[in-house]
């Protein structure tokens, strides 16, 4: 079953913070556009992310101001980003492996022009499955062999 390209499944609308901006403008951001992340973009260039899980344990745990504490100085830097062809499936592997909630797709030259968020991933997957298993009426013969007999 191919999944398509990232492009399909990528949020476009983009909500961005600046490395020179605060940890607390930063949050407001994300409260206002109910996200869990932010790409940090500089000269319309991805240079970071930062997510909620950075401020809580790069701000809140280790006590710093989020007024006077730039974003700069807690976001994860030079994030792996996929561009907007790259195959779902490689994308799948890469939020599995890495443990990522949210991958930038970017172009060429790392301006950033979406975001896969692990949800969407899932939902998409489960509403595939969920198509096939009403077309197919067996979902043993969707899902394949079980490697794992444990699982059940």
């Amino acid at each position: 079953m191919k999944l398509g390209p990232a492009a399909a499944l990528m949020k476009r609308r983009l909500t961005t913070v600046t490395p020179y901006e605060t940890v607390l403008t930063a949050a407001d951001r994300m409260v206002q556009a109910n996200l869990g992340a932010l790409l940090v973009v500089d000269n319309d260039r991805l240079v970071g992310i930062l997510s909620e899980r950075d401020i809580l344990q790069r701000v809140v745990a280790r006590r710093r101001d989020p007024e006077s504490t730039t974003v700069s100085m807690v976001l994860t830097p030079n994030p792996v980003a996929v561009t907007e062809d790259t195959p779902l499936e490689e994308c799948i592997q890469i939020i599995r492996t890495r443990g990522f909630r949210h991958l930038p797709v970017i172009n060429g030259y790392r301006h950033p022009l979406g975001v896969i968020y692990s949800r969407d991933l899932l939902q998409h997957i489960l509403n595939l499955i969920e198509d096939s298993f009403h077309q197919e009426g067996n979902l043993a013969d969707i899902l394949g062999p079980q490697k794992n007999k444990d699982m059940a």
